[in-house]
């Protein structure tokens, strides 16, 4: 597998992961557009996105500031299996409607405590029908770029330097999120080369916490970090 950094001629940068297989090279996955030449923006990071969000940081994108909200940076290597892309990598793999309601599940004591029920119907709904993909069991696919990337992390092989972030920062996260751990996102925080810099946890939140109950407690946060930067 090789990884090429792509540049446009007006600073926008993109990133793929491609495989050769049997002669023929595969692209699994295109890291999102980072934007070294355009104008300033507050950027936002979630989950893997996080990791966009620091490429484009270290790239040199104008940034009002960056909130990076339930990261994952450096994995624990032990995690290595959980990321598992294959070998040589999928371009991606399926997930069942069961499977993915089984990992959100996973994070909370008493899912129906910490989500509504309808939470859940939508985000799959959402997923879903927006792919069209048809099997008997109701399945969604998932690029392996993602995995391949955390891997990677996980090995020592970082896709940024965080300390190549200097934009004021806040690194939050849920406190019962088991993806984006308090050890990872700790130590994000401490290798940010931001002076200005926040960590926060939200109490009661997983990985989802974007669309659980506590949902507002976290735009809360993310609003007040930014109007104090845009001042």
């Amino acid at each position: 597998m090789t990884s090429h950094r792509l540049t446009n001629g007006d600073g926008t940068g993109l990133r793929l992961h491609a495989a050769n297989d049997g002669g023929e090279e595969a692209v699994l996955f295109v890291h999102g557009a980072t934007f070294g030449a355009r104008p300033a923006f507050a950027a936002p990071g979630y989950s893997w996105g996080s990791v966009i969000a620091g490429v484009a940081c270290e790239r040199g994108a104008a940034v009002d500031s960056v909130t990076l909200y339930a990261p994952v940076y450096r994995p624990d290597p032990e995690r290595v299996s959980d990321f598992d892309p294959g070998d040589p990598p999928a371009a991606r793999r399926t997930v069942t409607r069961t499977e993915a309601r089984e990992r959100w599940d996973a994070h909370l004591p008493e899912p129906a405590r910490y989500r509504d029920d309808a939470a859940f119907d939508a985000f799959w709904t959402a997923l879903h029908d927006g792919q069209g993909v048809t099997a008997d069991e109701p399945t969604i696919e998932a690029p392996n770029g993602t995995l391949v990337d955390l891997t990677a992390a996980a090995e020592g092989d970082l896709a940024y330097d965080a300390g190549e972030i200097t934009a004021p920062a806040l690194v939050v996260r849920g406190s019962l999120d088991q993806t984006a751990t308090r050890s990872d996102a700790l130590g994000l925080f401490d290798a940010l080369g931001s002076e200005d810099r926040a960590y926060a946890e939200i109490a009661g939140g997983s990985h989802f916490l974007g669309l659980e109950r506590r949902r507002e407690a976290l735009f809360r946060r993310v609003a007040a970090f930014h109007d104090r930067v845009g001042e």
